[in-house]
C-alpha cells in the first residue's frame, strides 16, 4: 500500500466536490480492471439517473443519503449502507430523496 501523501483529491472528495454545484448525476470510477468496475455515483435531493439497463451483474450501494430504485416491479427506497443487486438487462432508474453518495460494483 502507498502511503505517500499526494495533491490529488481521492475519487470520493472529487465526486463530492462536483455535487456541489451539479443539477444531474455525478459519476466518477474507482476501480476498473478486466473482470470488474466499480464506480461512484452522486446525486444530489431529487436528481435522477434516468432508466437504463445494464449488461453485467451489478450491485448498487449506498453510502450515504438515501435513493429510491424504480423498475417495472415497483419502488425500492434505499438507506445509507443498503445494497441491492440490479438484474442483467432490467430497465430502472436511481432517484435521490437526500444528498447521496452511492457505489455500483459491475462484473
Amino acid at each position: 500500500m502507498n502511503d505517500r501523501p499526494t495533491d490529488k483529491a481521492s475519487t470520493i472528495e472529487s465526486v463530492l466536490q462536483k455535487l456541489k454545484t451539479s443539477v444531474g448525476p455525478v459519476t466518477e470510477m474507482l476501480h476498473n480492471n478486466d473482470s470488474f468496475k466499480v464506480i461512484l455515483l452522486g446525486l444530489n435531493v431529487d436528481v435522477l439517473l434516468p432508466d437504463h439497463h445494464t449488461k453485467l451483474p451489478t450491485k448498487l450501494t449506498v453510502l450515504k443519503g438515501s435513493v429510491v430504485y424504480r423498475d417495472i416491479n415497483g419502488n425500492v427506497p434505499l438507506f445509507q449502507y443498503d445494497e441491492l443487486e440490479i438484474p442483467i438487462n432490467e430497465i430502472h432508474s436511481v432517484q435521490a430523496i437526500r444528498p447521496s453518495l452511492c457505489l455500483l460494483t459491475i462484473g
